[in-house]
């Protein structure tokens, strides 16, 4: 039985996807709700499709274009992947083979160096050549034991937080994340769309979201840094055993993390404080004076990315010192080659003899600089042709600041 992919186009075909992703994700919200979302991402120019097997819906697919920071600062366009179902009733016929592999396409011809996702399972997306490149720490902060140190460098501090309503929030962090997404690797822009989802202005179909929005201003008023919250209201014996979610904290500056995060742990009636998703590089952990009341709850994987153009992605990025040739092996043939990797330049060569080989997905873990080769080498992702060679792309590849992505799509 022939699979046909059908672009959406009209407000029917946007009926019927978005009717076939609330069965998938068991959605309880109004269909209807669902139906302007997805209108809103089709305006915003998402390219929405359906997969059909004689003339049922059997699945979905939704990608946007959007663009990437690389290492060092650096951007390359991408193919930001969402909104994939298989329907029950059409499962194991090569659907999402289907469509995955026309996307992918499609994205090669638009010179796109990769495909990103956020992966809702962990095995589905491995076999299409897409590796975890991002991971986030989740923590669990006993409130009681929440204090910050004075820090060692004493400095005046003298900005301030306010709270502040979704449609000031919509203007004010744009700004914020501005700069914040030019100096880390993962991180992507955001449309008007995404904004609005973002500050609250707009919620997702049955996750209306009830908290608190703060911006943070330095000394001369400038907006440095916002923090989102919501709380879990509990109480026993009549003493208060809430928990306050920490949502989203977006800083510029040491000066405005620290007084962001001063302000989330310093909040009455809590008991528990939990936040997900915090950037494995955050100092959190070292400015508590008890640092044993935060505890990581979870590292998880984030972002996956799937390489298509290897020689865009490495010429975009800041590259450590060394040298080393690598044979890059993917099964669609996109990324397919033997690559020369040193900090003066990338070039592709036509010799098949390389000092190490990996899968495209394995590549896609280590091109952000958060992963290592000497571990993906132990797992048995790398074979190492030439003793050193693991140590050397590890070298030019890694770096000091982990990448991190907080746009979910």
């Amino acid at each position: 039985m022939a699979i046909s992919l059908h672009r959406v186009k009209t407000a029917d075909d946007i009926e019927v996807w978005a009717t076939a992703v609330v069965r998938t994700f068991h959605s309880t919200a109004p269909i209807e709700d669902h139906i302007a979302l997805s209108q809103r991402f089709h305006d915003e120019g998402c390219r929405s499709t359906i997969a059909k097997i004689e003339g049922a819906v059997a699945g979905t697919f939704r990608s946007f274009d959007t663009s990437m920071t690389m290492p060092g600062g650096g951007h390359v366009d991408v193919d930001a992947i969402t909104g994939i179902t298989v329907q029950s009733t059409h499962r194991r016929r090569g659907v999402l083979t289907k469509m995955m592999r026309s996307d992918l396409a499609a994205s090669v011809e638009r010179e796109q160096a990769a495909a990103i996702l956020w992966s809702a399972e962990y095995p589905i997306y491995g076999r299409f050549g897409f590796g975890p490149a991002t991971r986030g720490l989740g923590y669990i902060i006993d409130r009681s034991r929440s204090a910050l140190r004075t820090p060692k460098v004493a400095t005046s501090d003298t900005g301030s937080i306010r709270f502040v309503g979704a449609d000031e929030l919509c203007n004010i962090a744009p700004q914020v994340f501005a700069r914040i997404r030019r100096d880390r690797a993962g991180e992507i822009t955001r449309n008007g769309l995404q904004w609005e989802l973002e500050s609250n202005l707009r919620a997702w179909p049955g996750r209306e979201w009830k908290g608190w929005q703060v911006v943070s201003t330095d000394a001369q008023g400038a907006f440095d840094g916002y923090a989102q919250y919501h709380v879990d209201d509990h109480w026993e014996h009549d003493s208060p055993k809430s928990t306050l979610w920490v949502d989203t904290v977006f800083a510029t500056t040491p000066q405005a993390h620290r007084r962001l995060w001063s302000f989330l742990l310093g909040i009455d009636l809590i008991a528990t404080i939990k936040a997900g998703e915090i950037q494995l590089d955050d100092p959190l952990r070292w400015m508590m004076h008890d640092a044993r009341g935060l505890v990581a709850e979870q590292m998880a994987d984030g972002l996956w990315m799937r390489p298509l153009n290897p020689l865009a992605l490495l010429e975009s990025r800041s590259m450590g010192d060394g040298s080393v040739t690598v044979s890059i092996v993917d099964t669609l043939g996109h990324a397919s080659g033997v690559y020369r990797i040193q900090a003066g330049g990338v070039k592709q060569l036509r010799r098949s003899t390389a000092d190490l080989t990996l899968d495209v997905g394995a590549f896609g873990s280590l091109v952000l600089g958060g992963g290592s080769a000497h571990v993906l080498a132990a797992a048995g992702l790398i074979d190492e042709h030439k003793h050193g060679a693991v140590a050397r792309l590890h070298t030019l590849l890694h770096t000091a600041v982990p990448p991190h992505c907080t746009t979910h799509f």
